[in-house]
């Protein structure tokens, strides 16, 4: 009798496990007109190709976003009026949402951290803002929010929601200055006083970024080569920091994304450089950390949501081979060092540019796969 209870016990332990939580991180690439998606190894760094990557997309994706839920990814499809959707499977894999492609306004795409709002910056000339509601199976709806689009500036080009759901900032490329707004409970942006706030320094803006205390707003000049560094106030005005903007390496600015678990900033500089920066968590200054080379043409960078690995999304257009995906580990000090493999070649045709990454951490139920 008692034996028989022993290997029942045992044989419940093995369903539990067998049945329990799943946890697993998953990057995804666009490349022209393809979707890729891997497994990522948070010990390693290692990726290894899903089995439907990649995946076609219609007119291509150059934008995307994941749910801060981690459960919907959406692409903006190049097609001015159109979204992609998909659901996040617990073992990485991409469903098309039902409904999806959803009647949008293409752009830059950034998502509430609540999963309640899609914001898109149109990025055209007298650009604006869009907002429309998200599903509870995440779906968008095709109707916007009350007052939707929103004016920005010229040619908004990048767009990021602070942790918070309480902003929204939006880099306008040509006109140099960033479009800042609150978020009303039913998703109407309002415009906050004295914005757009203006940015100094030579070249377009391409990117925005809202650091994960929402304290912090930081802003990437492409000719400038520069970053420019914010204070977010009770209202959700930008003031510019003391020594503010910072210098980079190199003579141009690519993309920069912020470590979402530590306080440090990645910047692509010039064609194949990467440099990581301490950000001081009273003032907000940066401090340089680490920097190193690329073997490819660098155009786009993700963290992982553990910041242990950063991705930067290569071409080939000036440097010779195939295209690739380069993959470093972070330690405790910022220092960035490659991966084991790295660079990862990639199934796209030479010459083809990234669009963007994103990896999400993923968890679930056997079940559920």
């Amino acid at each position: 009798m008692r034996k028989s209870l022993k290997f029942a016990f045992l044989l419940a332990l093995v369903s539990i496990a067998q049945s329990g939580s799943l946890r697993a991180e998953f990057i995804y690439v666009s490349y022209g007109s393809s979707l890729l998606s891997y497994a990522l190894d948070n010990k390693t760094g290692i990726i290894s190709p899903l089995p439907s990557s990649p995946l076609p997309i219609a007119g291509g994706a150059s934008n995307l976003v994941v749910a801060p839920s981690n459960r919907f990814l959406y692409a903006d499809t190049g097609n001015p009026s159109v979204v992609s959707g998909y659901r996040i499977k617990p073992n990485g894999e991409l469903a098309t949402l039902s409904g999806s492609p959803f009647k949008a306004s293409g752009g830059a795409l950034a998502l509430d951290p609540f999963d309640r709002f899609l914001y898109v910056a149109d990025g055209a000339q007298n650009g604006s803002v869009s907002v429309y509601r998200i599903a509870a199976d995440g779906a968008i709806k095709p109707k916007p929010v009350p007052g939707s689009p929103f004016p920005a500036g010229s040619f908004p080009f990048s767009i990021a929601a602070d942790p918070f759901g309480r902003f929204v900032y939006a880099a306008n490329a040509v006109s140099k200055d960033v479009s800042a707004y609150q978020v009303l409970e039913n998703g109407t942006l309002v415009t906050v006083p004295g914005s757009p706030f203006p940015i100094t320094g030579q070249g377009n803006l391409v990117t925005v970024a809202v650091d994960p205390s929402g304290r912090f707003v930081y802003v990437g000049n492409f000719g400038g080569a520069s970053v420019s560094s914010f204070r977010i106030g009770s209202n959700g005005a930008l003031t510019q920091l003391a020594g503010s903007p910072t210098k980079i390496g190199g003579e141009w600015l690519q993309d920069l994304v912020l470590d979402p678990t530590s306080g440090l900033l990645y910047v692509l500089q010039g064609e194949t450089g990467l440099e990581s920066f301490h950000i001081d968590n009273t003032t907000g200054a940066l401090e340089l950390a680490s920097a190193v080379q690329s073997a490819r043409e660098v155009f786009i960078l993700a963290v992982d949501p553990l910041g242990k690995f950063v991705y930067a999304g290569n071409s080939n257009d000036i440097i010779p081979g195939p295209v690739s995906l380069s993959g470093f580990h972070v330690d405790s000090q910022g220092v960035l060092k490659p991966v084991l493999g790295s660079p990862f070649f990639l199934p796209v045709p030479d010459g083809t540019s990234p669009g963007s990454i994103v990896i999400v951490k993923r968890s679930g139920h056997a079940a559920d796969q």
